[in-house]
């Protein structure tokens, strides 16, 4: 038998625990998307990168629309995504098609609760010899 003087010891421990346990699952959750949504936009940004030094269209507006029709669904999680297309002189005749997108990740939940977990924006640089 317990002495009295030992119960509610598990209630206790759990108190102490449960905050941060929800901490390093709610920012494995928070990492992981950050990641996922990191890969999507690497993926998106060199194919629209590749596809318009072939199709050599420099304008932003058209880069910026094959990066978001690649990403698909996957661009919801950006609160904002920037896209930014220069041609820079070099050493191939026609100059290099660089890409930058910038992601601000929509925050996962509401309130400023998990802003500090994990990261919030996304930097993605691609190029492509025109």
């Amino acid at each position: 038998m317990r002495s009295s003087r030992e119960r509610g010891g598990i209630a206790v421990e759990l108190g102490i625990s449960m905050p941060i346990l929800l901490m390093l699952t709610m920012g494995g959750t928070m990492l992981g998307r950050a990641l996922m949504t990191r890969h999507r936009l690497a993926d998106a940004t060199s194919y629209a990168t590749r596809a318009a030094a072939i199709a050599r269209q420099t304008g932003q507006g058209a880069i910026h629309q094959m990066v978001m029709q690649r990403m698909g669904e996957d661009a919801q999680r950006c609160a904002t995504l920037a896209v930014q297309a220069q041609v820079v002189p070099g050493v191939t005749p026609g100059g290099t098609l660089e890409v930058v997108s910038t992601c601000q990740l929509a925050p996962l939940f509401r309130g400023d609760a998990f802003g500090a977990v994990g990261p919030t924006t996304l930097i993605v640089q691609a190029a492509m010899p025109l």
